[in-house]
């Protein structure tokens, strides 16, 4: 896959995406929010990409949920320029059909399977939290 990126005084633009153009603005131009620093996008792509990785996981396990949120935070070294170190991705997933000893499974195969996650683990700590709650019932008529 190859993509284009062009610069320009606003930023770094990836042109031809499958839904268009994506612009990582620069430090200098976070003021005005129109984009993303670089460090919230490499973030967001391992939050996303753990994220469909669960998904294909559950639809393989035959697991039913009714929704999955999912949380990241990021810890940086301010004395190697910024370096992102530890990133926490916090997962809650709504289902009666999963049970904690299933979620601490689950963080091991999303770990192992994500391809974001196995691209930075030898530079970034990337930690995974599955935490289970149960979803309502519905009401019977």
């Amino acid at each position: 896959m190859t993509i284009k990126y062009e610069m320009d005084d606003v930023g770094v633009h990836a042109i031809g995406l499958n839904h268009g153009t994506l612009t990582a603005v620069t430090q200098l131009d976070e003021e005005y929010g129109l984009g993303f620093a670089s460090s919230q996008l490499l973030v967001s792509s391992l939050a996303g990409c753990s994220g469909l990785t669960l998904r294909q996981i559950l639809k393989k396990m035959r697991k039913s949920y009714s929704g999955v949120s999912i949380t990241a935070e990021m810890e940086r070294n301010d004395q190697k320029r910024k370096r992102i170190e530890v990133v926490h991705l916090n997962f809650i997933i709504t289902s009666n059909d999963i049970d904690d000893d299933l979620a601490a499974k689950l963080a091991e195969l999303v770990h192992n399977n994500c391809p974001m996650i196995q691209s930075v683990c030898d530079a970034i700590d990337v930690r995974e939290n599955f935490k289970v709650q149960p979803a309502a019932e519905t009401a019977e008529a």
